[in-house]
């Protein structure tokens, strides 16, 4: 497989000269290239020299790219849905403060009415009426929580991160780095739904961190990065499907590297 600019590709390039081509262009004829940068500009004007691009698909890496992209659709899907329900909260956090306001408002309008009507009149139900706003605070707490919920979520997923790979150091096990991605998102998504949310989040971040930091700064092969990329994303993705089932996670995933590769 090849690196190219803008992407991974399974590609060989070869170069096809005429049958009366020159000296220069029958030296090129047949020969293959790797990278479609490495391919030379045609020697002359009028060349009738062509290139023929070869699927080099023998890993099956095709049918493979596929599969993740097909899972990763899915993810999408219940991404955008989690999406949809936090939209909501905030659409229903605007609608209060909108409500709340307007009141204010209305209160700040008839300023000179409530003086006058005394400090027993609103409790009284006098000419301004009672203005209840229990309703609203009832709402807004609710909003609040469901917030807050959410954002102690995430910080808990953070931590599972954190715990296992601080255990995978302590324990030198760094060959198991699979366990640990498929254990952590394991007992995030025991937790509920809003952490397994906050770990997909987490979890597809650092493979594209990874993914930056190996193959930019340190020229390191692309595609077996984006290969290690994608079973990391594969054993976050065992450890999810694993937590629905009775046990501990490190019992449930103890065998993400075997049923994985």
């Amino acid at each position: 497989m090849t690196t190219l600019k803008g992407g991974i590709s399974n590609n060989v390039y070869v170069w096809h000269a005429s049958d009366n081509a020159c000296e220069k262009c029958q030296s090129l004829d047949g020969k293959e290239f790797d990278n479609i940068d490495d391919i030379p500009d045609r020697p002359h004007p009028n060349c009738k020299c062509y290139i023929e691009t070869v699927i080099d698909d023998e890993c099956g890496c095709h049918e493979k790219i596929q599969s993740i992209i097909d899972e990763v659709d899915k993810m999408e899907g219940d991404i955008l849905s989690d999406i949809d329900e936090m939209e909501t909260i905030y659409y229903e956090i605007e609608s209060i403060y909108e409500e709340y306001y307007s009141l204010k408002e209305e209160l700040a309008s008839r300023e000179e009415e409530l003086k006058a009507c005394g400090a027993d009149c609103m409790a009284s139900g006098g000419s301004t009426g009672k203005i209840d706003f229990s309703l609203i605070e009832a709402k807004l707490d609710t909003v609040i929580y469901a917030i807050v919920k959410h954002i102690d979520a995430g910080k808990i997923a953070y931590e599972l991160f954190r715990e296992n790979k601080r255990l995978m150091i302590e324990n030198r096990d760094g060959d198991r780095d699979k366990f640990y991605h498929a254990k952590s998102n394991c007992e995030a998504a025991e937790l509920g739904k809003w952490e397994a949310w906050w770990a997909l989040q987490f979890s597809i971040m650092k493979e594209v961190m990874d993914f930056v930091k190996k193959v930019v700064f340190q020229k390191r092969n692309a595609v077996e990065i984006f290969q290690d990329c994608v079973q990391d994303i594969n054993a976050d993705l065992y450890g999810m499907q694993r937590a629905k089932e009775a046990g501990s996670c490190s019992e449930k995933v103890k065998d993400a590297p075997d049923i994985l590769f």
